[in-house]
């Protein structure tokens, strides 16, 4: 059976090349002391990142990009249940937490910042959903 292909649309807000000061400007949103994904680099690590060292991330994400390929390793993640309060024998106590690779974390920020950018300049979410978008009144 043969699938039907979807035509390839591009975009310039979508497809624009990633570059060194779009990575350095989502590593700088990433808090420092939060725990590392899957593997042992965490933000402290990003933030001290040499400008030359930056450059190896501009390939890489810019070849998922164009090959539409992402590292295996970034769809593994780590779940944990994080106790709140009360008896710890009641599983309604505890609430999820899941552990993301943090090059995977500020790849998918860069690509989260072009989505909204192109949602709203194409007027895309009805005034019903405002209350969803940052600086809206949930």
């Amino acid at each position: 059976m043969d699938v039907p292909r979807i035509p390839k649309i591009s975009n310039p807000t979508l497809d624009s090349y990633i570059t060194v000061l779009k990575i350095k400007k989502s590593i700088e949103k990433c808090k420092e002391g939060k725990a590392s994904g899957t593997d042992p680099v965490n933000y402290s690590f990003y933030k001290r990142f040499p400008e030359n060292w930056l450059q190896y991330l501009e390939i890489l994400f810019n070849r998922i990009m164009t090959t539409e390929i992402m590292p295996s390793s970034w769809g593994h993640l780590t779940m944990s249940m994080l106790f709140k309060k009360g008896d710890i024998h009641d599983p309604s106590n505890y609430r999820p937490i899941t552990l993301v690779n943090c090059t995977a974390k500020i790849s998918t920020q860069i690509l989260c910042s072009r989505l909204t950018k192109w949602v709203t300049d194409a007027n895309l979410i009805p005034e019903s959903q405002s209350g969803f978008e940052n600086g809206g009144a949930a």
